[in-house]
């Protein structure tokens, strides 16, 4: 296999596993939530508020990054979110504290939505 077959696959598997994350980020925080209302005693609109944080990093994150992903190339904008995405995903797993737990779910939020607005037509620019 040449050099022009590998990368367009290359860039197929990365985009692929980002997609595998992002899923699995978004579906865990359903399954997450009641844990977090028992465990920090949290209120119901505490609760709820995970939720509105998460939705509005998302739409604020489709709206930068795809913008970003305009200017700049949809390659060059999937890593960086990816890698803020890992980050914050971190992050927020050892989180002890309310406040700390919801400023990285926002940030975390917000990279996870940039990876499908930046990463929706790669292989064009790969293989150009």
């Amino acid at each position: 296999m040449d050099n022009t077959q590998q990368r367009p696959t290359f860039i197929f598997l990365i985009i692929g596993t980002a997609w595998l994350f992002d899923a699995m980020d978004v579906g865990l925080l359903s399954f997450i939530m009641p844990i977090v209302h028992q465990q920090w005693a949290l209120s119901n609109s505490q609760t709820g508020l995970i939720s509105s944080v998460s939705t509005i990093g998302m739409v604020c994150g489709g709206f930068y990054f795809g913008h970003l992903a305009d200017r700049i190339g949809r390659i060059g904008a999937i890593f960086g979110p990816l890698l803020i995405g890992v980050l914050m995903d971190h992050q927020i797993s050892i989180s002890i504290i309310f406040v700390i737990f919801m400023v990285s779910l926002l940030i975390g939020s917000i990279a996870v939505l940039a990876l499908p607005s930046a990463d929706q037509q790669p292989n064009g620019e790969v293989t150009q």
